[in-house]
């Protein structure tokens, strides 16, 4: 197994991971390279649904927003999946291979159906489900702001990218190496690394730690 790791979560995110390279006694170096504010959103529109993409657009969502039971929720992942039911709301679908986009999308429209969807999200949203539904299906709502924080990275032999934002502000300050591994968070993620030109090893399926875990016990 290589000697150091990097993942742009922080080290707080990522505690199963760290038990994983402490075992193996691989350096960590967790971080994110972007971080958040909150963005006015007024909401005029009528919908029958919400779709959440991740924990913090329903963060950001809920500070401006009601959000209760009686309302359809569909989300992407289980740790968003795990935040609505902290807060009192089980969500209706849960996409749960959020790193096969393909398939998670079509899965996603069949279940829509005929359905308007609210889809509150960041200025940098990828639109990854929105896109799919005709537009008068769905209502786009910016609840938050995507900062870029770049900074210098000690160079590491395995690079975990875990979204596109991410990786773009490692790129601002950094260069992967040719004989580096790079796995990505999801299709999307790695999209965009191979948009610009970098490899990519290993896609993840579930994005997930666990999984994470497991792909990089492989490579011991």
């Amino acid at each position: 197994m290589n000697k150091r790791i990097f993942i742009s979560k922080n080290a707080s995110d990522v505690e199963g991971l760290k038990v994983f390279t402490d075992s193996k006694n691989i350096t960590l170096s967790a971080q994110s390279l972007i971080s958040f504010e909150p963005e006015e959103a007024e909401l005029n529109e009528s919908f029958d649904l919400i779709f959440f993409g991740s924990p913090r657009s329903i963060i950001f969502f809920k500070a401006i927003h009601s959000l209760d039971s009686s309302q359809t929720i569909a989300c992407v992942g289980k740790k968003t999946a795990s935040l609505l039911k902290h807060l009192g709301v089980d969500p209706d679908y849960v996409v749960t291979r959020s790193g096969k986009i393909q398939e998670s999308q079509n899965a996603f429209k069949q279940w829509v159906g005929d359905r308007t969807v609210l889809f509150p999200h960041s200025d940098r949203t990828l639109s990854t489900y929105s896109s799919i539904l005709p537009k008068s299906q769905r209502v786009n709502l910016c609840v938050y702001k995507t900062i870029l924080r770049s900074k210098p990275i000690e160079a590491c032999d395995i690079y975990i990218f875990t979204s596109p934002s991410n990786y773009e502000a490692f790129k601002q300050k950094n260069k992967l190496l040719r004989d580096s591994y790079v796995i990505a968070w999801g299709e999307s993620t790695a999209n965009e690394i191979f948009s610009q030109g970098d490899h990519c090893n290993h896609v993840l399926t579930l994005s997930s730690i666990k999984e994470l875990v497991e792909h990089l016990n492989l490579l011991s």
